[in-house]
Formats: C-alpha cells, structure tokens, sequence
C-alpha cells in the first residue's frame, strides 16, 4: 500500500500533465513540459534520485577524490542538499545529491568509513561552510611574525 505522501506526489504530477511523480522528477522536476523527452545520461539518473547515498558509496573507488561540492539549506540553516564529487584518478567526476536522512552523522560516518576502506581519499576542502565563514572575516590581520622567531 502506498503511502498518502506518494500519492499526493503523483496526484500533483498527474495534475500537471506528468504519468507520475517519477515522470515529472526525469523531467527535470517539472521544468521540461510532459509532451518533450525527459532527462538522459548523469542527469536523468540525478534528477530520479538514482545518484544518492547508495550508488555514491559504490561510486568509490581507491584513488578517487571525495568532496562536498555544493549544497543547500533552508531558513532555519539546516542542510537541504548536500553535493558530493568523486573525482577519479583519471580526472572524471560524478557527483551525487545526499538529501534528508542521507545528511545524518550516522550516513556522514558511514560514508567516510566506506571510502576510506576502499583508500579514496576524503576531503573537506573547500569547505563551504569555511569560505561563507571566512567571507564574513577581515582578514587583514596586523602580525608581526618576526617578533615570535626572536632568539
């Protein structure tokens, strides 16, 4: 039986000239019209919701790159989405959309943990959260670095 929030999805893509909520979802959420091709390749796979947690963790690979690339939150400053790149050591991205109970300490612990096993590496950098920090700081900061390497 299907849950009254997945009806009330499909009841308003029908309305909107979708076949079903996963029909509007490859359809780039609604943007492209029902009557035109819907969404191929990376893209179609994102916008279905196929690109999350689980296909990121078989994603990994050992040598690859992962790192948080992009994300959004709501009013209140809690994450809405969270992009993560794994850059392959020959140069190739895929990125992946966590949402939801995908942003969870115990999803963040799980991902790290299974990328690490693997021997990708885990990077923060750049740390959006740290570069929205450090454009709210002057950092013009009067130092005088000889005065600490006086003997």
């Amino acid at each position: 039986m299907a849950s009254a929030a997945y009806e009330r999805r499909n009841a308003r893509a029908r309305a909107e000239g979708y076949r079903s909520d996963y029909d509007r979802r490859i359809h780039d959420n609604g943007r492209i019209p029902p009557s035109l091709p819907p969404l191929a390749g990376e893209d179609r796979s994102k916008a279905a919701g196929h690109r999350g947690y689980a296909a990121l963790i078989q994603a990994v690979s050992p040598e690859d790159l992962v790192t948080v690339s992009g994300y959004s939150r709501n009013p209140k400053g809690q994450y809405d989405w969270v992009e993560v790149t794994v850059t392959a050591e020959d140069g190739s991205e895929r990125v992946f959309r966590l949402r939801g109970y995908q942003l969870t300490t115990e999803y963040s612990t799980g991902l790290f943990n299974a990328a690490t096993q693997v021997g990708a590496v885990m990077s923060p950098a750049p740390s959006l959260d740290i570069f929205n920090f450090m454009d709210d700081v002057d950092l013009e900061v009067d130092y005088d670095y000889e005065e600490d390497y006086e003997e």
